[in-house]
């Protein structure tokens, strides 16, 4: 009765950041609100964006969503990096701890709305929650999650294990439909539960 009476938004198909260029991503990716201070972490990230746009853009398709899409990592679930290892070995870079980079890189490229990958890949998870919180926060609503950290940790009787939970789906539906987290519905979290349900019978503890 309940995901009757509260549809969850549809997976958008097409949006303005997704139709963009190579170079204005990777320009997107390199500056604020993305980048950090430190000039270690800094180049780390940016490396990792390259590689992550640069592995999309050999994919099939005339948008970044239609790349993510075609690349397969959706229906490989967390085992998504094994065919990027292939990628990667076929084009020589054999640079250490690449498949950490290309997560890296993927987030950003989430974080910056350039893909959305579904609720179920992100439940599975694809990549780190926590990662995708951290950078969803600082680069796309960081009002909004101060609002949300604030209103977990005001509430005495909330866990410790509730509010990290709290948080972490937080950022997955923000980073599968795309928006802010004013935008979500409760359609969208009965959604999420749904998928959590699918990949591990029960919904994640975060």
């Amino acid at each position: 009765a309940a995901r009757a009476a509260f549809p969850p938004r549809p997976a958008a198909a097409d949006w303005p950041a997704t139709r963009m260029g190579l170079e204005p991503v990777a320009g997107l990716l390199g500056r604020a609100p993305f980048a950090v201070e430190h000039p270690g972490s800094q180049r780390w990230r940016f490396r990792g964006a390259r590689l992550a746009i640069t592995w999309l853009a050999d994919q099939p398709g005339g948008t970044w969503q239609q790349r993510w899409l075609a690349s397969g990592a959706e229906s490989a679930g967390r085992d998504w990096k094994r065919d990027c290892a292939r990628w990667l070995d076929d084009r020589g870079v054999h640079v250490g701890q690449r498949l950490d980079l290309l997560s890296v890189g993927l987030i950003l490229a989430v974080s910056a709305d350039i893909i959305r990958p579904s609720l179920s890949w992100l439940a599975a998870p694809g990549v780190s929650p926590w990662a995708l919180a951290r950078t969803l926060e600082h680069g796309r609503d960081p009002a909004g999650f101060a609002r949300l950290r604030a209103a977990v940790g005001e509430a005495g009787q909330i866990t410790a294990g509730a509010r990290h939970a709290t948080i972490g789906r937080a950022a997955v539906l923000v980073a599968a439909k795309g928006g802010t987290l004013a935008d979500v519905t409760a359609g969208d979290f009965l959604e999420l539960l749904d998928a959590e349900r699918e990949d591990r019978g029960r919904p994640r503890d975060y």
